[in-house]
């Protein structure tokens, strides 16, 4: 009879310590009150913002439609179409002030009549 495979001699690898940033962990007597890190580079924090337009869109978007479809139950089609681009307008407005383009010196006057503008201006292009 044969012996089987010869056993294989591993050479000893030699691993460089690795250090571990600590981890906050939220309780309920103590939660967590930072906000994430900021990004590291440009690119990192123009990523994060433009996910974070593209999520406050889709939310308005859907609020557009949701509502446009609720209100067609009670109201004429094109009564419940203007009434829920209203609605997506208006959840569209405090979600992209609160979130991205809020500036606290322009009055907000101003920052309403501008993105109505801004909005008048993309339903005329998209008729």
């Amino acid at each position: 009879m044969t012996a089987g495979p010869s056993p294989v001699e591993v050479a000893p690898v030699e691993v460089a310590p690795v250090e571990v940033a600590p981890v906050e962990v939220a309780t309920a007597a103590a939660p967590m009150a930072a906000p994430l890190a900021a990004p590291r580079t440009r690119a990192a924090a123009g990523l994060i913002e433009f996910v974070r337009f593209l999520a406050t869109g889709s939310i308005a978007a859907v609020t557009n439609l949701v509502g446009r479809y609720l209100l067609n139950f009670i109201m004429p089609f094109e009564a419940a179409v203007v009434l829920g681009y209203l609605a997506g307008m208006v959840v569209a407005f405090f979600l992209f002030q609160r979130m991205i383009f809020g500036n606290p010196d322009t009055p907000l006057k101003r920052r309403v009549v501008r993105f109505t503008q801004v909005n008048m201006l993309g339903l005329a292009l998209a008729e």
